[in-house]
């Protein structure tokens, strides 16, 4: 009987010494999971930041495009404008070149 109370006895410390694992097993896990949890909703909130940056980015280089493209069409009528202004001084000094010869031609036909 003693013998049976000696093995009890140490199978009651094994089993008590497997609990003690079991439990720091168990807090291991437990903060494990707590840093996890902690990763994933930092990863997150980083995905929701880089999202929202990517967003207003693109907001933003819209923004520049169209104003680009104003631009550009306004640049593109100005030039058109001044393409015209400069066609309207040649034909201008053009014609005064023609009445310049002209006006030689009529006097030196009829000098005074």
């Amino acid at each position: 009987m003693t013998f049976l109370k000696g093995k009890l006895s140490a199978k009651d410390l094994e089993i008590n010494e497997l609990k003690r694992e079991l439990e720091k097993s168990n807090e291991i896990k437990e903060q494990y999971r707590v840093y996890y949890d902690k990763l994933k909703n930092e990863i997150l909130r980083l995905k929701k930041e880089n999202e929202t940056i990517r967003e207003s980015a693109q907001k933003q280089n819209n923004a520049e495009i169209e104003q680009l493209k104003i631009k550009l069409s306004t640049l593109t009528m100005m030039e058109n404008k001044e393409n015209l202004q400069s066609f309207k001084n040649e034909f201008h000094d053009f014609r005064s070149h023609l009445q310049g010869d002209h006006a030689l031609q009529t006097s030196a036909k009829n000098p005074l």
